[in-house]
């Protein structure tokens, strides 16, 4: 596991466990994305956000992450246009929403996003 830290660290331009902290992701865990589904929504008027990532009016689209962690398939929503997570191994941080996960935007700049928890359940990996 911890090889396999360092190098997920290093893909994501992180040099050490203090840089690590100092962004705030010092106690992170493993998730694998093994699918990635586009939904479209709507609603009758005006569009907004609320602070857990549910949308309120007009025509949107969201993203469903089918996420493994610690032997627990999630279901994971994000209320985005452009996928922007594939199917991959990320580091993310449990919050108490759903996981914080860090990527690389476009620009190669790291980010880092909430997931929502939509579902879970046990996974038993074949």
């Amino acid at each position: 596991m911890e090889t396999h830290r360092t190098e997920i660290l290093g893909k994501l331009g992180i040099q050490s466990e203090d840089e690590l902290a100092r962004l705030g992701f010092d106690k992170f865990s493993k998730v694998q994305v093994i699918a990635v589904e586009m939904h479209t929504g709507s609603a009758t008027t005006g569009s907004s956000v609320d602070g857990v990532g549910h949308i309120s009016g007009g025509t949107y689209e969201w993203h469903l992450m089918k996420t493994v962690s610690g032997g627990v398939l999630y279901e994971l929503s994000v209320h985005r246009p452009d996928p922007w997570l594939e199917m991959g191994t990320y580091l993310a941080m449990r919050t108490d929403k759903g996981f914080e996960a860090l990527y690389h935007d476009k620009k190669g700049r790291l980010r880092h996003e909430t997931l929502y928890i939509m579902g879970e359940e046990p996974y038993a990996q074949k």
